[in-house]
């Protein structure tokens, strides 16, 4: 978790995505742990499902909250010194949303059911 100031102005070195919020958390899987079955590794969808679990208990909890894809992986790697084995997935920023926030005006356009699932 990122909340000082000195780990702050490291976040924002490797993204323009903070917006100012007071808490990033780092989400990171251990690639030496993480199930592999034949060729394929499970650690981003691991460390996706966890993320999603967390940002879900932060709205639960009246937090607002953003996951940050957009990031220099390797260079927050070396920022907050994580081993190799180690892999960043998202960072997901904390805190309350600006009352001057303008809505983002994607948010609620949705697709078709028909356009993203196949049933079959």
């Amino acid at each position: 978790m990122a909340r000082s100031k000195e780990a702050l102005d490291k976040i924002d070195q490797v993204s323009p995505c903070r917006y100012g919020a007071p808490i990033v958390l780092i989400v990171c899987s251990d690639k030496d742990v993480a199930c592999v079955l034949d060729d394929y590794s499970t650690y981003e969808m691991d460390a996706c499902i966890v993320a999603t679990h967390m940002m879900l208990e932060a709205t639960n909890i009246g937090l607002d909250n953003i996951w940050i894809e957009r990031f220099n992986k390797q260079e927050l790697k070396k920022q907050f010194h994580l081993e190799d084995h180690i892999e960043p997935i998202c960072l997901i920023s904390i805190g309350y949303k600006a009352e001057d926030c303008p809505d983002n005006p994607f948010h609620h356009q949705r697709k078709d059911l028909k356009d993203t699932v196949k049933f079959i």
